[in-house]
């Protein structure tokens, strides 16, 4: 089988300065930050139509759905511009510029839920409220980035 050419499409214009310091400043405050606009939505429904394309059944009750790795499209939405911008600033600052890496691309495929407004468990990667530190907050060494394809 050869590899999908990804339909999901970018906003290319970065958040204006202002408002990426306040969903910075979310980040640091709760630990999470949602990003608004971040692919155009008039691609989502062929992305998502061509990712579950390639969803599997896994045969395990626990987690019945499997994705296989090896289709460049599955990492195509880290390569949005304005995930890339905030995640530069999330970061500890240097005198060079940090350069995201995507270090564990995976894909967790959940059955549609039927109570609206729910989504599937997710975890905090570092300590935002700066318990575990003598300073208060410390910015993280990794960012954990989950994106949902529906509305």
């Amino acid at each position: 089988m050869g590899c999908l050419t990804p339909e999901l499409g970018f906003t290319e214009e970065l958040f204006p300065a202002n408002y990426r310091g306040n969903l910075l400043g979310q980040f640091r405050e709760k630990g999470f930050v949602v990003l608004p606009g971040v692919f155009r939505k008039e691609t989502v429904d062929a992305y998502r139509r061509q990712i579950e394309s390639l969803v599997k059944d896994s045969g395990h009750s626990s987690n019945p759905y499997r994705i296989e790795n090896e289709d460049p499209i599955l990492v195509h939405p880290a390569k949005a511009p304005r995930i890339l911008n905030i995640l530069k600033g999330c970061f500890m600052p240097w005198f060079v510029e940090p350069k995201p890496v995507l270090f564990h691309p995976a894909w967790n495929v959940h059955p549609s839920n039927p109570v609206s407004g729910v989504a599937p468990d997710w975890h905090k990667d570092a300590d935002h409220e700066g318990r575990t530190t003598i300073g208060g907050y410390t910015r993280p060494t990794v960012a954990h980035i989950t994106m949902y394809f529906e509305d």
